[in-house]
């Protein structure tokens, strides 16, 4: 996985049509929340929002959100309601716009144990 993703970012640092980076992305995001390489998917969310800047898609905004959201997550930085609610907002959108393929992830972080806010006492 690591050389198929260098070997894409090589390919786009060369220059390449505009949707191959919309697809990369995402899909490095996935990539590395699978091997729980959160500081990689903070970068691969970062590189989207950059090429991205001039012209923000929803699409696009959304798969870095989720990105960074569930790379917190990962991190076990999900312990307040703001971050939950996050989560649900985000699966509540992808649910809304048909991105049904980013669900299941969100549901699985949101049902983990770390997505549980601390009650105050």
């Amino acid at each position: 996985r690591r050389a198929a993703l260098s070997e894409a970012e090589e390919l786009l640092g060369r220059g390449c049509v505009g949707h191959n980076y919309l697809n990369f992305y995402p899909d490095a995001m996935e990539t590395c929340l699978m091997s729980e390489e959160w500081d990689e998917v903070d970068r691969y969310a970062t590189a989207l929002e950059k090429y991205t800047a001039a012209e923000p898609l929803p699409s696009t905004n959304f798969y870095i959100a989720r990105g960074r959201a569930l790379a917190s997550q990962g991190r076990g930085s999900c312990d307040d309601a703001a971050a939950v609610q996050n989560l649900e907002k985000l699966r509540d959108e992808a649910t809304r716009i048909g991105l049904n393929l980013a669900i299941p992830r969100l549901e699985a972080a949101l049902s983990s144990p770390k997505a549980v806010p601390l009650k105050e006492h």
